[in-house]
């Protein structure tokens, strides 16, 4: 008999724990699906400054002009830009290019003609 109450005692106490950790489980997956989008991000940032870098020594040799002729081209090599900005009543549009969370160091600017090709490069460093 005094075993029985001892297994029974024990057997509640193991309903109680499991009980109060499931409470939490939507708290627990929450975090892990933060947790995973930040490193998702954090991926995301790498890849993007790696292509940046790609870019900016291609500028700096002055092998960026040949290799690519139009903004499609360009966007599709090296990423969308960090900013696009349309010149007004012209059509004209300028991109930036540069790391995706350091405001300072090189950027890369792209004129863009209306026709989509590329008319130029300008690095500032």
């Amino acid at each position: 008999m005094k075993n029985w109450s001892v297994l029974i005692l024990l057997a509640a106490a193991c309903g109680l724990v499991s009980c109060s950790k499931l409470q939490y489980i939507d708290q627990a997956f929450a975090v892990k699906a933060y947790s995973d989008e930040q490193d998702a991000m954090a991926r995301d940032v790498a890849r993007r400054d790696a292509q940046f870098e790609q870019l900016l020594e291609m500028v700096r040799r002055g092998e960026a002009t040949g290799a690519v002729k139009t903004a499609a081209q360009l966007e599709g090599r090296w990423g969308p830009p960090v900013l696009k900005r349309d010149a007004p009543g012209k059509g004209w549009a300028t991109w930036l290019y540069r790391y995706q969370l350091k405001r300072q160091g090189a950027k890369v600017y792209v004129l863009i003609r209306p026709d989509g090709s590329i008319d130029g490069f300008h690095l500032e460093e």
